[in-house]
């Protein structure tokens, strides 16, 4: 049955701000892949310190008690923030980095943006073949190294891999469906780089044949053209190091399956567009993550067969620096994520409805309202 989509407008608050955004120019890439390994470091040595007890002398006479004075209160600098507890991994974890790119982003044009649209690559990198990957940690960065994010100019509108021979659970195999020709869509980011991360026990089986494709899109608040490659760091365990539980991933999008980019607009005042997915891949949901862009609220799901909300992804925004753009605006830095082993349970030809709401004083012709959920296979 194929999804159907609704749309309600509504009035935007004026108390209330927020956003969303993923058309089918194909702009065909070489693909330019660079793997990288990440070095493990040994954690610091602590720091050794000398102490010193002064000698005594015996006084040859009495002496005048000595004037002491209370010792100045002592000035406490900015406590460093504490770095996170690692994630706990899977025995026989590796991990491994892989540099895309790079990809020339134009200037912006006064108060245009300079975009990059529609790089399809084909045949990418994959870090490994008859594997479990259990993160897939993405993130933008400069020919040194460094971040690159929207406070010194570009952004990443968007990146989306799909495995080549591997049928998608929700556009399937009509057309004009792009999905047709690249595959099963399994894994995303946009700017707000969110980590994929599997519970302990689980993975997303990579057979030694897979073939990866990947569309991005860039975006660049700068006066000069900027040059970025995409980072993803990936954990994964080897087949021979141990079997895990396999995941399938479930792609919810409220755009049609026309599109590469699956954007939507959105009118001045906002709206909620709808989907409706009739479950096709029943089983144990282990996890769920939402997609939107600047002035979106919230991608939601919820099992209309059961009145059940599994996961509401709120857009969260310019939570660090690194998420204020040159113009001093607070752009999407997090969407919260929903984990469990299970979160809920789906049966076959239940109803799953996605919401994604936006609140805008104007239209927005490229929206974005996506969750990609993944489900512990049959046995």
């Amino acid at each position: 049955m194929a999804p159907t989509r609704k749309r309600a407008t509504v009035i935007a608050s004026a108390a209330s701000a927020a956003v969303v955004t993923m058309a089918l120019v194909y702009a065909v890439a070489p693909s330019k892949p660079a793997a990288k390994p990440v070095a493990e470091t040994a954690p610091a040595a602590a720091d050794a310190h000398a102490f010193h007890t002064p000698s005594t002398s015996e006084a040859a006479e009495p002496q005048p008690p000595p004037v002491t004075t209370a010792p100045a209160p002592a000035t406490k600098g900015p406590e460093k923030p504490k770095e996170p507890a690692p994630e706990p991994t899977n025995p026989g974890t590796l991990t491994r980095t892989i540099l895309h790119g790079p990809y020339e982003v134009p200037a912006a044009v006064g108060d245009k943006d300079g975009r990059s649209r529609d790089i399809i690559e084909l045949g990418v990198e994959t870090p490994c073949g008859d594997c479990y990957i259990t993160s897939i940690k993405p993130d933008m960065v400069y020919a040194d190294g460094s971040e690159a994010n929207v406070d010194t100019g570009p952004g990443l509108h968007h990146f989306l891999l799909t495995s080549q021979f591997r049928s998608d659970p929700t556009c399937g195999t009509s057309l004009p469906n792009p999905s047709v020709f690249l595959g099963e869509r399994f894994a995303a980011a946009g700017n707000e780089r969110t980590e994929i991360r599997m519970p302990l026990g689980y993975g997303l089986y990579n057979a030694g044949l897979h073939r990866w494709n990947m569309a991005s899109d860039f975006m660049n608040h700068a006066e000069e053209p900027k040059s970025v490659f995409i980072k993803i760091t990936y954990e994964y365990v080897p087949a021979s190091a141990g079997e895990l539980k396999r995941v399938r991933p479930v792609w919810l999008d409220v755009a049609p399956c026309r599109s590469v980019r699956d954007t939507y607009k959105v009118p001045a005042g906002g709206s909620t567009e709808t989907l409706d997915w009739e479950v096709n891949v029943p089983g144990r949901v282990i996890g769920l993550g939402g997609h939107s862009h600047n002035r979106g609220v919230n991608v939601k799901a919820t099992n209309l067969s059961t009145g059940e909300v599994i996961c509401d992804s709120v857009v969260r925004y310019g939570e660090s620096r690194r998420f204020v753009n040159i113009h001093g605006e607070k752009e999407v830095s997090s969407l919260s994520k929903c984990t469990g082993t299970p979160l809920t349970t789906l049966e076959e030809g239940q109803t799953v409805r996605l919401e994604s709401t936006y609140r805008t004083k104007e239209a927005i012709p490229d929206a974005m309202g996506i969750m990609v959920m993944y489900v512990e296979e049959a046995e």
